[in-house]
């Protein structure tokens, strides 16, 4: 079974949980736009994933958290590079919006931590950040991106895991958005060899993910849909990633990855999964409410503060 976290459950053509159905495979797709009984924010269904987790009921498990409050769509400077965690000096009404955001890493750190002890290998998505070369962004340089927090470094550190970047006006979108997808050792042959497009539309894009438009409408929303082709792609990274995998002797703490990656490196014909010590988050990390709230299908939950956007 694959788990797709923070991706939603549409079924329309296209869409990852359909590709992933259309090739035979069994899709528990849930999000944060449930309702309270069903929002992966700190609720019963999020310690009910990771116990899964735990249970080995997953072959592959993708999580995407939502990326609205690392966007520098807002004039404010939520998050300075040097505090990814949020900004020791963001207005108060501000903290629960990235408390919650905050949460869902948490949520996507544990997750990952989980997989990693079971041995199931797994994938995470999230924009890049603008200060790296490969995906610069100088006005946006300042700001940081979900790999700048501590928490997030620390996995990718102890999973030792791979990673790759693109941009997906090279799968087809209208915005260039760079991409980075981070995921168990595993995944790396799929990663090189099918994710690491880059654009080469030298700066002719037909929309920036930038700003607002006349009626306060953020124009980076749409950018959060993936295009057709990203999703095949997801889905060949994700269906190749399981078939080199097989337990060793019924022990799902190892795996023996085959040929195709035995040719890509080798001397790492086997990956070791064991367990860490329990992550720390910090004194300063803005958790926000702890509250859950009930969402109506069309955001996080918490907005932010409203933008005039004049008459």
């Amino acid at each position: 079974m694959v788990g797709l976290l923070f991706h939603g459950s549409s079924s329309t053509v296209g869409a990852l949980v359909s590709q992933l159905r259309e090739r035979g495979h069994f899709v528990f797709a849930c999000d944060k736009q449930d309702g309270r009984e069903n929002s992966l924010d700190g609720t019963q269904l999020a310690d009910d994933v990771v116990e899964s987790i735990d249970d080995g009921l997953f072959d592959f498990v993708f999580e995407c958290p939502p990326c609205k409050s690392f966007a520098p769509t807002h004039d404010l400077l939520l998050r300075p590079l040097e505090e990814p965690e949020g900004g020791d000096d963001v207005p108060p009404e501000w903290s629960e919006y990235i408390g919650r955001h905050n949460r869902y890493v948490i949520f996507c750190v544990r997750v990952a931590r989980a997989c990693h002890a079971a041995g199931i290998p797994w994938l995470w998505e999230h924009p890049a950040a603008h200060h790296w070369a490969a995906t610069e962004w100088p006005a946006n340089a300042h700001r940081a991106s979900v790999w700048d927090m501590e928490i997030v470094i620390a996995l990718e550190e102890f999973t030792g895991a791979a990673s790759a970047i693109n941009a997906q006006c090279a799968y087809g979108s209208e915005y260039r958005k760079f991409t980075r997808l981070l995921g168990a050792m595993v995944c790396r042959p799929a990663l090189d060899a099918l994710a690491s497009r880059m654009c080469t539309c030298k700066g002719k894009h037909k929309k920036v993910a930038k700003g607002r438009d006349a009626f306060g409408r953020s124009l980076s929303a749409p950018a959060a849909v993936y295009p057709t082709p990203y999703n095949t792609m997801l889905a060949d990274v994700i269906e190749y990633t399981c078939e080199i995998c097989e337990p060793v002797d019924g022990d799902a703490s190892i795996f023996v990855c085959g040929e195709a990656e035995a040719s890509a490196d080798p001397s790492a014909d086997k990956t070791s999964w064991q367990v860490g010590a329990a992550v720390s988050f910090g004194p300063r990390l803005h958790v926000g409410s702890s509250r859950p709230h009930e969402l109506d299908g069309a955001s996080d939950g918490v907005e932010p503060p409203r933008v005039h956007a004049g008459s």
